[in-house]
């Protein structure tokens, strides 16, 4: 069963553009360690100056590796260096679709 993680930031006021420069490099890193990103997302309306990221996985198994990976791997904390500063918060969530929900590929 896929689950995915939903990765929320909330931005310091005027570093959106700088937090968004490391993208590719995120990017480059979930795919690097087994993640599939579906899609990056900043609040149109809302809470202002946050940043979501959403990565699904084949199971809990692939999620649980790929999370012990982040803890050994220096491009993600040279992306989380890059970021230092930028944000105030960020949390993780992990979410199992329902039964109602369209499947993602």
């Amino acid at each position: 069963m896929a689950i995915y993680e939903l990765v929320e930031w909330q931005v310091v006021p005027g570093k959106m553009e700088e937090i968004l420069k490391l993208e590719d490099a995120w990017l480059a890193y979930v795919r690097s360690t087994g993640g599939k990103p579906i899609g990056g997302f900043t609040t149109a309306v809302g809470d202002s100056n946050r940043l979501l990221s959403l990565i699904a996985f084949e199971d809990f198994r692939q999620y649980g590796q790929s999370a012990q990976a982040a803890l050994e791997n220096p491009e993600l904390q040279r992306i989380v260096q890059a970021a230092s500063g930028k944000y105030t918060d960020s949390k993780i969530s992990l979410l199992v679709p329902t039964a109602g929900s369209a499947e993602l590929k």
